[in-house]
């Protein structure tokens, strides 16, 4: 992969996270996975990985009881 293919990839990557962000910020309650997939016509594998980060990183929770997601105090 070319450095400019790399670029251009890491760039979709950092804007897909940040349009994951925004529809968060955007919910007034906690959102299921499936939901927010829909929302952004994103894979729901794809979404889980940027979810998984996002909450590894500690700026989203999941609640274990209903699994829906939203940001966390630290962003």
């Amino acid at each position: 992969m070319s450095n400019e293919a790399y670029a251009a990839s890491a760039n979709q990557t950092a804007e897909k996270l940040l349009q994951v962000l925004e529809a968060l910020a955007c919910q007034s309650r906690p959102v299921k996975l499936i939901d927010l997939a829909r929302e952004l016509g994103m894979n729901t594998s794809t979404l889980y990985r940027f979810l998984a980060a996002l909450q590894n990183q500690g700026y989203i929770a999941r609640q274990e009881e209903s699994s829906k997601y939203a940001l966390n105090l630290k962003l």
